[in-house]
């Protein structure tokens, strides 16, 4: 019995440093682990703000790109209007000629007559 108590104070004489140094390399990762773990937790902060930014600039360039295809339908409409009044003035300039060539060729064989 006494070589059992014998062996096992060795192996404990051996083991014990040996198991307290693998304890506080252990500890020494677990503070590394934390670290991580917080650095882990800004980086997803800084990310969930990102986002955030990311999302308002989206809803800002759908608000921009609305107010642009408003202000392009209106410009379109006015055009429009823009290209009927230049063909209805045209159209009254045509109308003008027209009835001068009228007021000429009815009052031009009057007086050749006379």
């Amino acid at each position: 019995m006494e070589e059992v108590g014998i062996i096992r104070r060795t192996i404990q004489d051996v083991l014990v440093p040996e198991m307290q140094g693998i304890k506080e390399r252990l500890a020494g990762y677990d503070e590394r682990f934390v670290s991580i773990d917080r650095r882990f937790d800004q980086v997803e902060a800084r990310l969930d703000r990102i986002e955030a930014r990311l999302d308002r600039i989206e809803a800002r360039l759908d608000a921009l790109e609305t107010e642009m295809r408003r202000g392009f339908a209106a410009l379109g409409a006015a055009i429009e209007r823009i290209e009927t009044r230049l063909s209805f003035s045209e159209l009254d300039k045509r109308l003008v000629r027209l009835e001068i060539l009228q007021e000429r060729g009815a009052s031009g064989p009057k007086s050749s007559a006379a």
